[in-house]
């Protein structure tokens, strides 16, 4: 089930690669595994600032420099919902955005990601039970339902509450 599921969010992540242009997104160099163990990651680059939130806590930040970081954020959302089919990360909340020596904000940790089709057919879901962070999660994840674009948008508010551009 582990080597199944992994293989399947593996090529969710890669297949970003087809999309060029798009920095916000983190780069998939590779992964490890090892199914016996029950072990398996995902590699992406570190970014050299960390992420977002100790970003933002280890610098002064003016408003409008937040928001630079959180516009990055919703643009790599926008970008992987506009795919065909659309791709819902599945896990956005600070720890999975990274801030690069640019300073700008970069999503990582496609872990959780899947493809969604409206019409359920061919939809890839390839892990059972509850998955994700409960406290990013749309309320109707938590009951089960499927990950769609709308229920990513949700996480992200959480994240920018997280970032709090205006504080």
């Amino acid at each position: 089930m582990l080597a199944q599921a992994f293989t399947k969010e593996m090529l969710v992540w890669s297949q970003l690669k087809a999309h060029p242009g798009h920095p916000e997104i983190a780069e998939f160099l590779g992964f490890y595994a090892d199914f016996k163990r029950g072990e398996a990651w995902l590699l992406s680059p570190w970014e050299p600032n960390g992420n977002i939130s100790e970003f933002i806590r280890s610098h002064n930040l003016e408003i409008p420099e937040k928001l630079s970081l959180v516009y990055d954020t919703i643009e790599a959302l926008g970008f992987l919902h506009q795919l065909d089919p659309p791709v819902c990360h599945g896990d956005i909340k600070s720890a999975n955005v990274l801030v690069g020596a640019n300073f700008k904000a970069v999503l990582c940790d496609f872990g959780l990601a899947r493809l969604h089709e409206d019409s359920g057919f061919g939809r890839l879901e390839t892990s059972t039970g509850f998955k994700g962070s409960l406290r990013w999660c749309s309320p109707e994840i938590i009951d089960g339902a499927p990950r769609v674009p709308s229920r990513g948008v949700y996480s992200w508010a959480w994240l920018v509450w997280e970032v709090r551009p205006l504080h």
